[in-house]
């Protein structure tokens, strides 16, 4: 959102689109590393983002307060393994290993976690 199309930015515009996309992308791979590492039987953890737009003028007028549910959005980041491998198996599935950043479902994936262990002893 915000990028503008290949035919209309400049050779460098387009350089620092990708520069930032490469520095995006290693980031969110050193965040799933960490939270890997603390779940060491989990194969990939999913990446959620979340935007929280500024209401408008009217809106706050209205009564509308910042923490108003509508105005939180998430944005899927990606499903990563270990180091960036490729993902293997069902990326969806918390009994399958995987984890989700989310603070909604952590302690879902706690619970799946633990169910996987007890499976495996």
């Amino acid at each position: 959102p915000g990028i503008l199309p290949d035919d209309v930015m400049t050779k460098n515009e387009r350089k620092q689109v990708v520069l930032l996309e490469e520095r995006s992308y290693a980031l969110q791979q050193s965040i799933a590393d960490h939270l890997l590492a603390g779940f060491p039987d989990a194969s990939s953890v999913r990446l959620i983002g979340q935007t929280h737009s500024v209401p408008g003028q009217f809106d706050v007028q209205r009564g509308m307060e910042l923490s108003d549910p509508r105005l939180y959005q998430e944005v899927p980041l990606g499903n990563f393994t270990r180091g960036g491998q490729p993902l293997t198996g069902p990326a969806s599935d918390p009994a399958a290993g995987t984890i989700d950043s989310s603070e909604d479902s952590a302690e879902d994936d706690q619970d799946a976690v633990n169910a996987n262990e007890r499976s495996q002893s």
